[in-house]
């Protein structure tokens, strides 16, 4: 969803009327800052998926071992990846969080910049407030 809402940002479209208005200079960097967050969301939602898959390999192995002669080694009760898929998602998280932390922090001096505010969306007129700055 955020990814969406940053292509949404970056293309100057506005399906539904929910983006508040914005510079497009703001808009590109916030476009990137949103598609960045995506990214983290989705890596957050496949570790956990990962991590109840995991969890419920290792119960029903439990469950096996109670009821079964034959025991069997317990598994881990956190995701086992291997070295190149750990490595591959530590690194697009890092990445992905430093991106986002940059265009978040330079969209908000834009928009700063261009308003004169630190409360920027006052001025833009977001959330009912009547706009000063067009």
């Amino acid at each position: 969803m955020p990814a969406a809402l940053g292509v949404e940002l970056i293309a100057g479209l506005n399906f539904m009327n929910i983006l508040p208005p914005m510079p497009y200079g703001g808009a590109i960097v916030f476009g990137l800052a949103l598609i960045a967050l995506g990214v983290m969301l989705f890596l957050f939602a496949f570790y956990c998926f990962a991590f109840l898959r995991q969890m419920v390999r290792a119960s029903l192995r439990w469950r096996k071992n109670m009821v079964g002669d034959e025991a069997l080694p317990l598994l881990p009760l956190s995701p086992q990846f291997s070295p190149k898929t750990r490595r591959g998602l530590r690194s697009v998280m890092l990445w992905a969080v430093l991106i986002f932390g940059i265009t978040f922090i330079v969209g908000f001096t834009i928009l700063v910049l261009y308003t004169h505010s630190f409360g920027f969306w006052h001025a833009l007129g977001w959330f009912g407030y009547p706009p000063t700055v067009y």
